[in-house]
């Protein structure tokens, strides 16, 4: 997986050609911000930049990167269970 945040990424000139050859369901969404009130901003900026690269919906791209969140999150909790 491959998270990406406005806090980090966008300060790359190329973050969006690195987005769009990132494979669609490898996608995540993460804020990395330290007060809780930039935190909604810096995502939604983030979850444009990801729009644009990949050539989606501001829709999609939420429907994407929770569902990729979702099938991380439960992958790392069955390896813990072991």
């Amino acid at each position: 997986y491959f998270g990406f945040s406005e806090s980090v990424n966008m300060k790359n000139p190329k973050i969006r050609q690195v987005i769009s050859e990132i494979p669609d369901d490898r996608l995540l969404l993460e804020s990395d911000l330290h007060k809780a009130s930039k935190v909604n901003s810096g995502l939604r900026a983030m979850l444009q930049c990801i729009a644009e690269a990949k050539g989606w919906s501001l829709e999609e791209t939420a429907r994407v990167t929770t569902a990729n969140a979702k099938c991380f999150f439960q992958s790392r909790n069955l390896k813990k269970k072991k």
